[in-house]
Parts: structure tokens; C-alpha cells; sequence
């Protein structure tokens, strides 16, 4: 779903489910803050490990206001456990500041209930909207978010043959626009991932104008490629699932030429370099400090 200060996206019903469109003015260079597994509970002490998503949550919100990017995505599991109402009415007051200044694009993971998601934060009527899709044109950049929730509780995911065909027509009809398609399940996973996911790339892959698709589920920062494609694992913001990972969120500054992803938050490292070509069939990674 999107929200934000702009005009109001605009709602499209599908057969599968719902899809939020948003068009924002053409830009040479696009600075997006990417989020991921905010794990916002209704209780502000709920902790992993000792930390605290809330208090996770109000501390990066403020680093990336300051930040001015153009828009804010977050990769879903938006919520704590089984996203009850209550998670997403505290969640609503985190992101207010956010919301008041810049699209918000909220993507459901296997903890977030669609329902109760449409309702605390977009105001909607509390029934089972089915999947919920969201589109940002950007040009010359589109962002794609699917949903890959089979159902609260399955901690793996399926994007569906439905909406992937819809997909696929997204991609056949606009030649030449670079896509960047967010889903919250990755292929492989140290949970369980997303069963569909090698279907995902093929369509992705066949249309040669999607260089990369990011992801999240496993809260831990990665980057890789596979037959083409770069493949962009978020670092959760909520907590690690090991102590020893670093929680934060990314900052990614993107152009026709490639895009730039910048460490922020609690995370230390690189930058990471990524170039496409037009067409976005050749890449070259390089780090750089």
C-alpha cells in the first residue's frame, strides 16, 4: 500500500487482490530509503534479544526524515507477530513523521494481516482485501512490490501465478522503463523463502529491463547476483535473529546508470556499487569505501 503527503494514490481492484499506483515527477537520480522488518508490536517493551523494535524504530525514523530521500519503502513484516490491530496503530504513530513528508510504501511479510494492516493505516474497511501490489512511476524508474504472503503464519511465501502473470503484462507494457521489484520473500532462505521465486526471476529476466530484485525475511544485509539479476537482501530494522547482525536500513541513491546502496542506521560496511546497462543485461558489482 502507499500513503504519504502526495495526492492520494490511486486504488485498483484486481481479481487477485489490490493494487496501490502512485506517479511521481521524472528525476535523473532517485534517493529512496529502504526499510525491512520494522516487527512493530502494540507492547513498546516486546524485544528480541534485548532490542526493541519500537525504540528501534522511533531512532531510525528521525535518521531518515533528516535524510530527505525521495520516498520510503518498507519490505514488510510491518508487524510483530501476527499483526494484530494494535501493531499497526503504534506502527501508525512511528511513521508519521515519514508519512507527513514522503510516499510511504508499505509491502505485507508473513507476519503482517492484510486486514488489519488496510484498516489502522490506510483507513480501509477491515475485510480481506487479498493480496495487496503496489506501483511508483518515477520515470525513468518504476518500483514494483508484490506480495508474497501465503498466509499469516506460514513463515515461507508464494507470490501466485495470478499475480505474476499480471507481472509479466506490467513489464511486456512498458518497454525500456527500469523496474526495481520488491518482495518480502527471497528464493532461498534460512527460514523457508518464497516457492515461486525461481518464477519470479524468469518473468523478471525475460523482460531485460528489471536489474534487480530486493528482498527481506532473513534480517541480514546481502547482495549477489544470479542470471542477471542483483539480487538485494534488506537488513531487518526491528532486531537481528543472531546477536551478532547488525540492524539498520539502506539508503539507496539510483540512476539509469546503476545505484548506489549506503549503510545507514546500526550497520557498518561499504558502499555497494551496482551498474546496469541499458536493457539491464550486463552488471559489474564493485565495493568501495
Amino acid at each position: 500500500m502507499i500513503l504519504g503527503p502526495q495526492a492520494p494514490a490511486v486504488v485498483e481492484r484486481l481479481g487477485w487482490g489490490l493494487c496501490f499506483r502512485l506517479g511521481l515527477p521524472p528525476t535523473r537520480a532517485a534517493r529512496w530509503a529502504w526499510l525491512a522488518d520494522t516487527h512493530v508490536s502494540a507492547d513498546p517493551t516486546a524485544n528480541c534479544h534485548g532490542v526493541r523494535p519500537v525504540a528501534q524504530l522511533e531512532r531510525f525514523v528521525a535518521e531518515v526524515r533528516a535524510s530527505r530521500p525521495t520516498g520510503v519503502l518498507v519490505n514488510g513484516d510491518l508487524a510483530w507477530e501476527s499483526g494484530e490491530l494494535g501493531d499497526y496503530s503504534r506502527l501508525a504513530d512511528l511513521v508519521q513523521p515519514l508519512r507527513a513528508r514522503f510516499p510511504l510504501v508499505l509491502v505485507p511479510g508473513n507476519h503482517d494481516r492484510r486486514a488489519n494492516m488496510l484498516a489502522q493505516l490506510g483507513g480501509m474497511p477491515r475485510r480481506d482485501p487479498g493480496r495487496i501490489a503496489a506501483i511508483v512511476d518515477q520515470p525513468p524508474f518504476r518500483l514494483v512490490a508484490l506480495d508474497s504472503v501465503a498466509e499469516v503464519g506460514d513463515v515461507g511465501g508464494e507470490i501466485g501465478a495470478d499475480q505474476l502473470e499480471w507481472l509479466d503484462g506490467l513489464l511486456a507494457r512498458a518497454q525500456g522503463r527500469l523496474t526495481l521489484v520488491f518482495v518480502h520473500h527471497p528464493g532461498e532462505s534460512t527460514s523457508e523463502g518464497c516457492r515461486d521465486f525461481q518464477d519470479l526471476q524468469t518473468i523478471a529476466l525475460s523482460h531485460g529491463t528489471v536489474p534487480a530484485i530486493i528482498t527481506a525475511h532473513d534480517h541480514e544485509f546481502a547482495v549477489a547476483r544470479a542470471g542477471g539479476l542483483f539480487l538485494i537482501a534488506l537488513p531487518a530494522l526491528g532486531f537481528p535473529f543472531d546477536p551478532a547482525t547488525q540492524c539498520g536500513w539502506i539508503e539507496a541513491c539510483c540512476s539509469a546508470e546503476g545505484a548506489r546502496l549506503y549503510p545507514r542506521g546500526g550497520l557498518s560496511g561499504p558502499v555497494r556499487s551496482l551498474f546496469w546497462e541499458e536493457g539491464a543485461r550486463a552488471f559489474l558489482a564493485s565495493r568501495t569505501r
